[in-house]
């Protein structure tokens, strides 16, 4: 036979045995757009720095991750930042894995946000819920991160820094560096 990619070699076809399955209908209740059916799933949070010990300027990166048995990486939702007065966040592109097991596959999606604070003051952190279809018990469930409340404290001060005044007399002996 020819191919179309002019790759030399024989055409093999296997076949199996024909195999049925029941497939459930997806409950009228659920909608689709966020149909996430997994007999477990996850979503946890992870922390760069200690959140008490935050300064003006001084960024910190949140991680979370969503782990989600019987789902690919790919099926699992992006999720969305709303902007915060003072605070400053940069999402990073998400790591999407896929990890096979013997109870099927499970899918992670990692997503990293630099948070960087301009101000000092209190920031809240909304909560993150996530609604998925248990399989196992046919129900839907709430996945969620709290919300997050953190102080960020004033950057140091300078007043301890001694300064060097520029309008002191320049040694004789110090030749200037013509850069022409």
């Amino acid at each position: 036979t020819s191919d179309q990619f002019r790759m030399s070699g024989q055409v093999t076809r296997f076949r199996c045995k024909d195999v049925e399955t029941q497939v459930k209908a997806n409950p009228a209740s659920i909608n689709l757009q966020v149909w996430l059916p997994a007999s477990n799933f996850q979503l946890i949070e992870e922390w760069s720095e200690d959140l008490q010990k935050l300064k003006i300027g001084e960024p910190v990166t949140r991680t979370i991750s969503i782990v989600a048995e019987g789902l690919t990486g790919v099926q699992l939702p992006d999720l969305k930042f709303n902007d915060i007065d003072g605070l400053k966040q940069y999402p990073d592109n998400s790591v999407i894995e896929n990890r096979p097991g013997s109870e099927g596959i499970t899918g992670l999606k990692q997503i990293k946000v630099a948070l960087i604070p301009a101000s000092a003051g209190t920031y809240l952190l909304p909560e993150i819920k996530l609604p998925w279809w248990n399989t196992k018990t046919n129900k839907i469930v709430m996945a969620y991160i709290a919300k997050r409340t953190f102080t960020v404290l004033p950057a140091l001060s300078n007043t301890n820094v001694t300064r060097i005044s520029t309008k002191q007399p320049m040694d004789k002996s110090v030749k200037a560096i013509d850069s022409a």
